[in-house]
């Protein structure tokens, strides 16, 4: 049986209205930092992998965990957030200023669509999903710590749930939906159970932080 932990990253400058550059680049902040360091004190004993993406805040996330358990080795999957808007065009924007673009990008609801050469399509997010499956599958590890994005976690979620959905309008309009009702905090955890072909779910859970340092 394989346990994966799948942890949405602390606090960043995005979650805190911030404007942002780009992505990637993007920063945890104070209170998100904090956040990380709580979380890293729930694991007592050492997990086989500690999993980050090419997104820094998530290798921010992962550092007090990684200081904790020094000898776990770290690697950095494409387990980034979906990026479909193209961050060319909103370079220096805050998320409040990005929201009438991303309600038009949903209303859409077209999986093929990608807004212009800087973003990504909804199918392209599922073959993203369905590439970490398999990595974590490919794992020889009981304990996995995969620290992530928001949206990301959640059409993870979908897909195990969904696992032989076409990725079609309905299954776009369906996990929109999904999303949006389902809350996940800064530095909740959402665990995985993989046992053979079945996949059970619990959480997410963030009662490791206190109520002042819940942050969406």
């Amino acid at each position: 049986m394989k346990v994966v932990h799948f942890i949405r990253h602390a606090q960043s400058e995005s979650n805190a209205g911030l404007p942002t550059e780009h992505p990637a680049t993007i920063r945890l902040t104070e209170k998100g930092l904090e956040q990380a360091r709580l979380t890293s004190q729930i694991f007592q004993e050492a997990p086989d992998l500690i999993v980050t993406t090419p997104y820094i805040r998530t290798l921010a996330s992962a550092s007090s965990l990684i200081e904790r358990f020094p000898g776990t080795r770290q690697v950095e999957w494409p387990a980034q957030e979906f990026t479909y808007l193209d961050p060319i065009n909103w370079k220096g924007t805050t998320i409040d200023e990005r929201g009438a673009a991303a309600h038009a990008y949903w209303q859409r609801n077209d999986p093929l669509y990608r807004d212009s050469g800087g973003a990504e399509s909804f199918v392209d997010l599922m073959q993203r999903i369905d590439q970490v499956r398999q990595l974590i599958m490919q794992q020889d590890a009981s304990q996995v710590v995969i620290y992530s994005h928001g949206l990301f976690i959640r059409s993870f979620w979908w897909r195990m749930c969904m696992p032989c959905q076409p990725v079609d309008a309905e299954t776009m309009r369906n996990f929109i939906q999904f999303a949006r009702g389902m809350p996940l905090p800064n530095c909740s955890i959402l665990r995985f159970r993989f046992e053979d072909e079945l996949v059970w779910v619990n959480g997410p859970q963030s009662t490791h932080l206190p109520a002042e340092l819940i942050t969406h």
